[in-house]
């Protein structure tokens, strides 16, 4: 049987060439001779038909399952499947799903029930300046002579907790500047603004100008500082910060 055919054309130097092939297809094993085919064409003059006669093919058709009879016979459909694999698959499955279904649960409980960073909040700027003092008097600057860094660590408290609790920028200022911007700004009353200029200007004579202030006097910065914080210090009503 042909299965399928096609020609193809060539040549050259004023010769002509056709191709003729076929695909065969064929059921059977064993030796078979394809016969001789007879070929009419016509030469150059193109009035005389003439004939050729091909030479018969010999070809011998293997079995591919290589000589495995068993593998030749015919043999019968499967039979169904059994209703008792099925029900095994399916038992299977569900059981994987009600196991996932439980692990997803025994997670989502787990992770209610864990307890949520808490970010506490910031501590109030008069705590920080109180604990300040504490650990300043607990150094001992004045027995050891050393004036100008007690007053210099006194002045740093006071303009730090300045800036915690009204956020302005003290520390960065000079006792000029910050008067200055104290000045014009509403978050000190008058009393407390004299207060705090009287301060930074006798901490600043002892830093900068050689001051050496005797024993009650610097007994007297320590409770300026001290009441400056106090004066000016958040307050808690009913539970509320009051500012």
């Amino acid at each position: 049987m042909i299965r399928d055919y096609g020609s193809s054309k060539g040549g050259f130097f004023g010769s002509r060439t056709q191709t003729q092939w076929y695909v065969l297809d064929i059921y059977e094993t064993g030796k078979f001779t394809i016969p001789a085919a007879l070929i009419k064409y016509r030469g150059s003059d193109k009035e005389q038909w003439k004939e050729a006669l091909t030479v018969p093919i010999a070809v011998e058709v293997r079995s591919v399952l290589d000589g495995d009879i068993e593998k030749a016979d015919i043999r019968d459909i499967r039979g169904p499947e059994s209703v008792y694999n099925l029900i095994y698959i399916y038992i299977v499955l569900a059981v994987i799903g009600i196991v996932l279904i439980i692990l997803l649960v025994v997670r989502l409980l787990k992770k209610r029930r864990t307890p949520q960073d808490i970010i506490p909040p910031p501590r109030p700027a008069h705590e920080i300046a109180y604990e300040a003092l504490r650990e300043l008097m607990g150094r001992d600057y004045l027995k050891a002579g050393k004036v100008r860094e007690y007053y210099f660590e006194l002045s740093d408290i006071v303009r730090h907790y300045i800036e915690d609790r009204f956020q302005l920028k003290a520390p960065e200022m000079t006792t000029e500047e910050f008067l200055a911007t104290l000045k014009y700004s509403g978050v000190l009353t008058r009393e407390q603004k004299g207060d705090m200029k009287d301060f930074l200007s006798h901490c600043d004579m002892v830093k900068f100008a050689k001051y050496l202030p005797d024993h009650t006097e610097t007994e007297l910065s320590y409770d300026s500082a001290r009441r400056l914080i106090d004066s000016t210090k958040e307050t808690t009503v009913q539970g509320e910060t009051a500012k």
